[in-house]
């Protein structure tokens, strides 16, 4: 599963915060995940934002709605058939519905704003450039280390790899370190 470490060089004018998350958020959608544009994308014409239902259990007398975003995103893939996807850019935040401990997130939004996670249907921040520490399955040619200026590219999942099936994202600024991290230049 793709993470992003701390280390950010990341431009707020790079970050897009209009598209919610769209996919099986049964696990953690984590951050790092390569992500592209589904449906009609951003239309003006639409509220950006509607009702997703109730936030659990209804109750006579009450309102308790839960809202999400109109336009959504979902992870890239490989290319089908020789098509290849256009990549948005990378989560910033983990899209998730409990914290580590299995606590719905939707109760407590200060404890989802401490571990930088978003609900699923809630808008997730987006970034198109900048540059990002990466941790997650980046290979080159099947080992476990990539050569400093290799290209990067989207694959299944929203991992990124070196293999050239996909849809070039950046490039990597150094080698992997011992714990598989990388520095990235996203450039989209």
């Amino acid at each position: 599963m793709p993470n992003l470490l701390p280390y950010r060089a990341v431009d707020e004018l790079e970050v897009i915060n209009m598209f919610a998350y769209s996919g099986d958020v049964s696990s953690t959608v984590g951050k790092g995940t390569c992500v592209k544009i589904i449906g009609s994308g951003a239309q003006l014409i639409d509220s950006p934002v509607i009702d997703i239902g109730t936030p659990g259990a209804s109750y006579s007398n009450t309102v308790s709605m839960r809202y999400g975003g109109t336009w959504k995103i979902t992870d890239c893939t490989t290319g089908v058939l020789g098509t290849k996807d256009t990549p948005l850019g990378l989560t910033l935040w983990d899209v998730r519905e409990t914290d580590e401990h299995g606590q719905k997130l939707q109760f407590s939004p200060d404890r989802a704003d401490a571990r930088q996670a978003v609900l699923s249907g809630q808008v997730v921040p987006v970034v198109t450039r900048g540059l990002l520490y990466y941790s997650g399955t980046l290979t080159q040619g099947g080992e476990g280390n990539v050569a400093p200026n290799a290209k990067v590219y989207t694959s299944a999942g929203g991992e990124l790899t070196t293999s050239t099936d996909g849809t070039l994202v950046g490039k990597t600024l150094g080698a992997t370190d011992a714990n598989l991290h990388i520095l990235l230049k996203v450039e989209l």
